[in-house]
């Protein structure tokens, strides 16, 4: 029901999922498995699952969060 990526440091991707109705394992693991396919292997990927994303302070949604310079 919900997506949204951070980027603190190079290197490594948090991925914010809301879950819907019908995710499961397998949608989990082809997440996982298509992120890690475009980021590459060095990339560490960690998924974690949220009841809500995060809005900016001026009530915008950013699909990509990213404090890297």
């Amino acid at each position: 029901d919900g997506l949204q990526f951070i980027q603190k440091k190079k290197g490594e991707l948090i991925v914010l999922i809301i879950k819907g109705k019908d995710f499961d394992e397998e949608t989990m693991r082809c997440f996982y498995d298509f992120y890690r396919n475009v980021l590459g292997k060095t990339t560490q990927i960690k998924i974690q699952y949220v009841e809500k994303l995060i809005i900016q302070r001026n009530g915008k949604f950013l699909p990509l969060i990213s404090y890297v310079d």
